[in-house]
């Protein structure tokens, strides 16, 4: 997951287990799988984009994480 999808603090984010959806983005004119997952973002239920790790190097400055919470701590 990283800041150019997300608009809050990627540490914030908490995943529901559950269905995804995917769709087809292009990144520098390569086509990607990103995947849209329900979230929570400070109790917010919100909609969390997920790239391939290798594909977010060179969208711009921003935080990327890797390891992502559940909601089922």
């Amino acid at each position: 997951m990283d800041s150019a999808d997300n608009d809050f603090a990627l540490s914030d984010a908490q995943v529901i287990p559950g269905t995804y959806l995917e769709e087809t983005i292009s990144i520098q004119g390569i086509q990607v799988k990103r995947l849209r997952v329900p979230g929570r973002v400070k109790d917010k239920k919100r909609t969390l984009k997920f790239i391939p790790y290798w594909s977010w190097g060179n969208r711009g400055d921003g935080d990327v994480l890797v390891w992502c919470k559940t909601d089922q701590c």
